[in-house]
């Protein structure tokens, strides 16, 4: 296993098991890794991360965080939720008692407990129109 380091201007560099890491004075962190992941690790405890593919994930101290995935979805997590942002509007929110809301673009809502019993699915009426 090949280790080296080197110190540029109060920079470390570390290449440690194929990644390269790089510590600033700030405290931050920057990892890249073989497959073209790349992290930096802020000192506060937040975090960003990429992937090749172009998901991004951001991350607070707190736990809380946002994922962009390649295809326009998009998540953000919290303690008490999920919610998934489709390209097409839907907006799907998993809350931490297992019970899961769906809001379609065209206003229908279905709620669903933890068991899969439905307790909410509003239908949107179908228009008539009066033509004389």
């Amino acid at each position: 296993m090949a280790i080296t380091s080197k110190r540029i201007k109060n920079i470390d560099t570390l290449t440690l098991k194929g990644h390269l890491e790089t510590r600033f004075p700030s405290g931050k962190k920057e990892v890249k890794f073989p497959g073209g992941c790349f992290a930096v690790f802020h000192n506060d405890g937040s975090e960003e991360r990429q992937w090749p593919n172009g998901t991004k994930l951001w991350r607070d101290s707190k736990g809380n965080q946002m994922m962009q995935m390649p295809n326009g979805d998009r998540e953000t997590s919290t303690p008490t939720c999920k919610r998934r942002e489709l390209p097409d509007g839907t907006l799907i929110t998993t809350f931490s008692d297992g019970r899961k809301e769906t809001r379609f673009p065209n206003g229908k809502v279905k709620v669903v407990d933890s068991c899969g019993e439905v307790l909410l699915d509003t239908r949107i009426a179908e228009s008539t129109s009066c033509s004389k």
